[in-house]
């Protein structure tokens, strides 16, 4: 999850962020049948693709090909067969040339009682001139899978966390007061989890 290249940007969030992840998609694969208890998970880590002249996928559009490709593969590689409400959806989806519906659509025929999670660690990296536009268009649509009215739930839970090290130009107006936590600028070196504690503790509680 974590590299040694020099230009990658990480932060304690992004840790954070692998290990919640990953205890999600352990969940997934070690679960008890039924849809319910086998929730999905979606991650990108901007801090890892940040160079758009080295790095295709160094962009907004990166993250909904990544994230569009890893639903697709949890979808088939599930213990439990996800079973989708709509399944000509999948031939129209070779015919849509806007990622953010292809996305869209796709968690929208996703089985009730089906959880995905979506984590983005490090947004804030593509609020520039070239990509802030399509930061923000991607926000928009995770923003509206995550706040359907629960009367009109039919398909997924969907629960998104974004992270912004450096701090937001715009992000943070997506969401809410009660939604957003802010961290201090700096913390004393002692103190914080292990590798072990979370084992122990934290991931334990989210599998459980």
């Amino acid at each position: 999850m974590f590299s040694n290249d020099a230009e990658a940007l990480q932060s304690p969030l992004s840790y954070f962020c692998a290990r919640l992840i990953d205890n999600v998609l352990n969940r997934s694969q070690h679960g008890g049948p039924g849809v319910a208890s086998q929730p999905l998970g979606l991650r990108w880590f901007c801090g890892m693709h940040t160079n758009m002249k080295k790095d295709d996928y160094a962009s907004p559009a990166g993250i909904v090909i990544s994230i569009l490709s890893q639903l697709i593969h949890q979808i088939v590689e599930s213990p439990a067969p996800v079973t989708l409400t709509d399944v000509s959806i999948l031939d129209k989806l070779v015919r849509e040339e806007d990622l953010l519906c292809m996305f869209e659509r796709l968690v929208g025929v996703l089985p009730a009682g089906t959880v995905l999670f979506c984590v983005l660690d490090g947004l804030s990296y593509y609020e520039d001139k070239k990509r802030g536009k399509d930061c923000m268009d991607l926000l928009t649509m995770l923003a509206r899978l995550t706040r359907r009215r629960p009367e009109t739930i039919h398909g997924p839970m969907v629960k998104l966390l974004v992270t912004a090290p450096l701090g937001t130009y715009a992000i943070h107006e997506f969401f809410g007061e009660e939604e957003k936590l802010n961290l201090e600028g700096y913390y004393p070196s002692h103190g914080g989890f292990s590798t072990k504690y979370w084992d122990l503790r934290m991931g334990r509680a989210i599998e459980n």
